[in-house]
Formats: structure tokens, sequence, C-alpha cells
């Protein structure tokens, strides 16, 4: 019975002398204080600047061709409006990687040049001359987005009889 004794405290130091290895492929403790200051002097709890904002879009990545469609009110499904979207009257219009743009709803109005600030889209001349849409991206692609009135800067969430240019 000594033997097993001794046996079993010899484990016990082995194994608690082993736990302060470093086991290969193991993932450090975070949360384990160090046994010596870091090499860098990075404190993890140190402020830390925020990251860079993510600046806009040029006018030439907003290049491509639009379909326009406007929310709606829809049919009414047990007593609540369901959304819909309807063909727009801006139907369908092209920017090239230029700046300029051009109506194939309205290809008698001209050309016109688009402008892009920050998330701001601003036409000039052409079809929609002085019309304000906010540029934006979902995961099927680029898209803008024009209040009901054009020439307002849209709110900042979707709403009812807002234009919405989805690039094809």
């Amino acid at each position: 019975m000594v033997a097993v004794t001794k046996l079993v405290a010899l484990l016990a130091v082995v194994a608690c002398s082993k736990a302060d290895e470093p086991t290969p492929g193991a993932v450090a403790d975070p949360w384990a204080t160090p046994r010596t200051a870091p090499a860098t002097g990075d404190d993890p709890w140190a402020a830390k600047s925020p990251p860079p904002v993510e600046t806009p879009p040029p006018s030439s990545t907003l290049a491509g061709s639009y379909q326009c469609q406007q929310i709606r009110y829809g049919t009414s499904v047990n007593g609540i409006r369901q959304s819909t979207y309807v063909s727009s009257a801006l139907g369908v219009f092209e920017v090239d990687g230029d700046g300029t743009y051009r109506s194939e709803s309205y290809p008698s109005k001209g050309t016109g040049r688009v402008s892009a600030t920050g998330t701001t889209v601003t036409f000039e001349g052409g079809p929609y001359a002085g019309s304000v849409g906010e540029a934006g991206r979902i995961e099927s692609g680029p898209y803008i987005r024009f209040s009901e009135n054009l020439t307002d800067t849209p709110a900042p969430s979707l709403r009812f009889n807002d234009h919405m240019c989805y690039r094809k």
C-alpha cells in the first residue's frame, strides 16, 4: 500500500510539472498571466485608435447599368399592408467609368454627369439633373437609392415610395 501511495504522489508531481510545459500545437490561454512581460509591450486593455473610416467609392465604381424600382404599399394580407416593388419612372440608366450617365428610358434628354461624395450621389445635367441619391451595397451588388422627391437626400432608412436602382 505504501508503494501505491508513493507511485500516486510521484505521478501527481510529474503531472504538475508537465502542466507548466506548453503542449505542441496547443492554443495559448488568452486569460493566463504571462510569466514575463510581452516583448512588444502591447497592453491589451490600452485604448486603441478607431479603425479607419471606410471611404466611399468614387464615381468610377458606380459604373454600370441600373434598373430602378419603387417600393409601394401592396396588398393587404391578414389586415397588414405588404410592401411591393413596381417599375420606377426613373427606368433604366447607365453610368460610365468617367462619371457620365445617360438614360435608356429618356434618350432624348441627353447625357449628364454623376459625382459621388461619401455615399451621396449627385446627378448633374441630363434627364436626372438635380437628383440626389445614396450609394450602397448589398450581397447582390451596388445600388443607388433615391427618395420620393428626387432632389431630396434620401432618409437614413428605406421608406415607401423610395426609388431603388440596382446594378444589373
